[in-house]
């Protein structure tokens, strides 16, 4: 855990919002999380909230390190709303349905912006629906169809409860066919 202790790393790196994803839920557990580590995961995911997405991907880790500083008691809402201007300018119709508008409509939930998050959360699951197999993808290990699945799943169920709440044995799907097929690893089992 001593990744962030030797410097910046580059902005846009799954892996390091990843952990503190993690350790943003053991705290919340309770468990004892070192303080340093939590700084220097919380700087990298600031730095990367501020940082210029140059590609739709990037947007999407983008989102996801706003969520987390939201998470974990920072306000985002400047970063957030500079991450719509620059997704609704440069990347329309690319974003609305991949998992940056599902981090995104949960950031909104924590901010008490709860319209706007029900709205940008309507708007991703009917993107999804009607671009079923044509949404693009990294197809890094954390960008796929099945993880985009998983983790809008995540977000419904944790930032959306009366959403969850009326999940019939369809909504079940993203991780019942992950099992059912044999598809599923550490990754996708965490969300």
């Amino acid at each position: 855990f001593g990744y962030w202790y030797a410097g910046s790393s580059a902005a846009f790196e799954f892996h390091s919002l990843y952990v503190l994803h993690f350790l943003t839920e053991a705290k919340l557990l309770g468990h004892a999380v070192p303080e340093e580590l939590m700084k220097g995961a919380l700087k990298y995911a600031s730095e990367t909230a501020r940082a210029e997405p140059r590609e739709w991907w990037q947007a999407e880790i983008q989102a996801y390190a706003i969520y987390l500083l939201a998470r974990n008691g920072t306000n985002p809402a400047p970063q957030l709303l500079n991450l719509r201007d620059t997704l609704t300018s440069r990347f329309k119709g690319k974003w609305e349905g991949q998992t940056t508008a599902a981090w995104m409509a949960a950031t909104y939930m924590i901010l008490k912006q709860e319209s706007e998050g029900n709205k940008l959360l309507d708007t991703c699951i009917k993107e999804r629906a009607g671009k079923a197999g044509k949404l693009a993808y990294s197809w890094y290990y954390y960008s796929t169809p099945m993880m985009g699945d998983l983790q809008l799943f995540y977000v419904q169920c944790r930032h959306f409860p009366d959403r969850a709440k009326k999940f019939g044995i369809e909504d079940l799907e993203p991780i019942m066919k992950p099992l059912r097929d044999q598809g599923f690893n550490t990754l996708s089992c965490s969300y």
